[in-house]
C-alpha cells in the first residue's frame, strides 16, 4: 500500500498555472465541420423554450472507461437535467468520440461554462514548490512503464499547494479538445481535492467510490496526508481498505470524519463502516 510520504509544513508560492498542454490536431474534415456546427448550436440555440426559457446554464461532462455523463444547471446552481451514455471510450478512436459528443451536445441549451472532469487510474500528487511541468511525465511514470498512447496533463491545486499530473488516452483527450477547445480538463480527485475538500482543523477521510476502485484522500489538520486510490469487489474488500487507512494513518476512529462520495452503494457502504467509525456520511456531487 502506497501513501504519500510527505506534508506539507508550507505552502511555498502557489503554481496558479491551470493551463492544460496542448498542441493542435487534425481531424477529419467531415468531423471537424460537424463538431464547428453543433458547437455554434451549443452556444446559441435555444432547443427547449418551455423549459430553459432565458437562463443561462453551466455544462459539466464526466467522462470514464465506460462512457461520459452529462449535467446541466441553472444559474442558481441546480440540477436541471442529467444523462447517462454508455461507450468504450478508452479504446474508441478519436472520430467515433467526437462524433458521438457531438450528437449529445446538439440539443443542449445555451451554456455559459463547460467543465471537464476525467476518470482514470493512472494520476499523482505532487508539492507544488517541487513541481516543474517538463518533469510531468516522469512524475507520473516513476513507479510504471511509460503509457505512449496517453497524454499527460496537470492541474495545479494552489490551496492545497500541490499539483494533480494525470493523463487520459490520446484518441480521447483530442476528442474533448477538438469538441470543447476553451473547456479545461480536471481529473476527478484534483476536482474533489479542490471543488469539495475545504482545509480545517481536525481530521477526515475522503472517499470517492467507482465501480471498482476507491479514491481515497486523507486530510489531518489542514494538510493532505494521503491520495491514493484502492481496488475492490466487495463491501468487505472497502472496509477493510478504509479501516487500514486507519490504521496507518493512526486516525482515531471517534474523531476522525469520513465522507463517501458518488455512488448508488454508498448508503450500504456508509451503514458498513459506521459498525466501527463513529462519523460516516454521504456526499452527492451531480458533476
Amino acid at each position: 500500500m502506497k501513501y504519500l510520504d510527505w506534508k506539507l509544513d508550507t505552502r511555498g508560492e502557489p503554481n496558479n498555472d491551470t493551463t492544460n498542454k496542448t498542441s493542435p490536431h487534425i481531424v477529419q474534415p467531415c468531423v471537424r465541420n460537424r463538431i464547428e456546427l453543433i458547437t455554434k448550436r451549443l452556444k446559441l440555440m435555444e432547443t427547449k423554450p418551455g423549459l430553459f426559457n432565458n437562463t443561462r446554464y453551466n455544462l459539466s461532462i464526466r467522462f470514464g472507461s465506460d462512457g461520459f455523463s452529462l449535467y446541466i444547471r441553472d444559474e442558481n446552481d441546480l440540477l436541471v437535467s442529467s444523462k447517462k451514455v454508455q461507450a468504450p471510450l478508452f479504446t474508441m478512436p478519436e472520430e467515433a468520440i467526437a462524433l458521438l459528443l457531438a450528437k449529445e451536445t446538439e440539443t443542449r441549451p445555451v451554456i455559459d461554462r463547460i467543465r471537464i472532469i476525467a476518470e482514470t487510474d493512472n494520476y499523482t500528487f505532487v508539492p507544488d514548490m517541487v513541481f516543474r511541468p517538463a518533469d510531468m511525465e516522469s512524475l507520473l511514470y516513476f513507479l510504471k512503464k511509460p503509457e505512449p498512447a496517453e497524454q499527460v496533463m496537470y492541474q495545479a491545486i494552489a490551496k492545497w499547494g500541490v499539483v494533480n499530473v494525470f493523463s487520459l488516452p490520446k484518441a480521447l483527450y483530442k476528442a474533448i479538445l477538438n469538441t470543447f477547445p476553451e473547456a479545461k480538463i480536471e481529473h476527478h480527485t484534483g476536482y474533489l481535492l479542490d471543488g469539495k475538500i475545504k482545509p480545517r482543523a481536525g481530521s477526515s477521510l475522503h472517499i470517492f467510490i467507482r465501480s471498482k476502485n476507491m479514491d481515497c484522500i486523507g486530510i489531518s489538520n489542514g494538510d493532505l496526508i494521503l491520495a491514493n486510490s484502492f481496488p475492490f469487489a466487495t463491501p468487505e474488500d472497502f472496509a477493510y481498505h478504509a479501516l487500514n487507512i486507519f490504521e496507518q494513518l493512526s486516525l482515531d476512529i471517534e474523531k476522525c470524519r469520513v465522507y463517501l462520495y458518488d455512488s448508488e452503494r454508498a448508503t450500504e457502504y456508509r451503514f458498513l463502516l459506521q459498525k466501527f467509525i463513529k462519523s460516516c456520511e454521504t456526499v452527492d456531487i451531480n458533476d
